[in-house]
C-alpha cells in the first residue's frame, strides 16, 4: 500500500431510480482524507510524516524516509481520495421521512462519527450516529421519522461526518443534501 495524501472532492453525484411508489433520489458525495489520527495509525502500524511543503501522509511503520508519498486513493469521478457517502431521503407518508445514509471507504475503518440534519417548515432536527466498524469498508443506516411538517423538507450529512481508517487517515464527508415533500 502506498501512502494517503490530503486531498479535495469532486462535486455531488445523484442518481435516479424508479420505484413501485415513484422515482427516488440516492445523492452521492465525495469523502476525502482531511487529517489523520496518529494513535490509530500507529496501533495498525502506520506513522504519519510530513513532506518538506507540510503536507502530511501515512505509510507503513519501515516504509524508508527516502521512498516518495504515492497517493493509494486516488480521486475518481464521485468517490473522492478514500471514499464516498450518501443520502437518501423520501417522504413515506402520514407526516413521515425515510432516510437511508451512509459511506463506503477505500480502507478498512476503525470508527466512525456520523451526523444527518434535516430541515422542514417546522424547523430543524439532528440525528447522529457513532461506533466502532471492526475494519469494515463500509457503514449505513435506514430509519424512518414521523412527526414532520407537511411542505418542502430538505436534509443532509454534515461535512463533520467522518470515519477513521487504519491507516490514522480522517476520511471526511463531502455533505451531499437531498429533499423531498412532505405530506
Amino acid at each position: 500500500m502506498g501512502a494517503t495524501l490530503l486531498g479535495t472532492a469532486p462535486a455531488q453525484a445523484a442518481t435516479t431510480t424508479a420505484t413501485g411508489g415513484g422515482a427516488h433520489r440516492v445523492v452521492t458525495q465525495a469523502m476525502t482524507v482531511t487529517g489523520f489520527n496518529v494513535k490509530v495509525a500507529a496501533a495498525h502500524g502506520y506513522e504519519i510524516r510530513t513532506t518538506p511543503s507540510g503536507v502530511q501522509y501515512s505509510v507503513k511503520k519501515g516504509t524508508p524516509s527516502t521512498a516518495t508519498p504515492s497517493i493509494a486513493h486516488p480521486n475518481t469521478t464521485i468517490g473522492g481520495n478514500c471514499g464516498s457517502s450518501y443520502i437518501d431521503y423520501n417522504a413515506v407518508g402520514n407526516l413521515s421521512v425515510k432516510v437511508q445514509t451512509g459511506f463506503n471507504v477505500d480502507e478498512p475503518a476503525t470508527s466512525y462519527w456520523w451526523l444527518v440534519v434535516m430541515k422542514d417548515n417546522g424547523g430543524q432536527s439532528s440525528h447522529t450516529w457513532s461506533g466502532g466498524l471492526l475494519l469494515r469498508t463500509s457503514w449505513g443506516v435506514t430509519r424512518t421519522f414521523g412527526g414532520m411538517t407537511a411542505g418542502e423538507s430538505d436534509a443532509y450529512v454534515s461535512t463533520g461526518s467522518s470515519a477513521i481508517l487504519v491507516d490514522g487517515s480522517v476520511c471526511t464527508s463531502g455533505g451531499p443534501e437531498d429533499f423531498t415533500w412532505i405530506y
